[in-house]
């Protein structure tokens, strides 16, 4: 029953998948994204007097996003936890052992 699942599964994959599907889906994720990146980005204009207002002001200003960093450091952190300890336990068996 699970050979014929899985047979069944399969046709109805190729049927379902065609080049000219992928090449809709394709133009289509085109259009979306070119419509996001003309909304999102600044005019040349006001980009360049952006940058000379902050020029005039003797700086520039950044950002940074560093939400994902923080993600990256809590794994880090619950790795570094648990291999502290185990680093610790380590050294007190080899200095129970000398000791002994």
């Amino acid at each position: 029953m699970l050979a014929d699942g899985v047979e069944i599964t399969q046709e109805l994959a190729l049927q379902a998948i065609t080049a000219d599907r992928i090449v809709q889906e394709a133009k289509k994720q085109l259009m979306v994204t070119g419509r996001e990146l003309l909304k999102r980005i600044q005019s040349p204009s006001d980009a360049t007097l952006s940058w000379l207002n902050q020029y005039q002001k003797s700086r520039f200003e950044v950002t940074v996003d560093t939400s994902e960093l923080a993600k990256e450091v809590e794994k880090f952190s619950r790795f570094g936890r648990p291999a502290i300890i185990a680093i610790l336990l380590i050294g007190m068996l080899i200095g129970t052992s000398i000791a002994t």
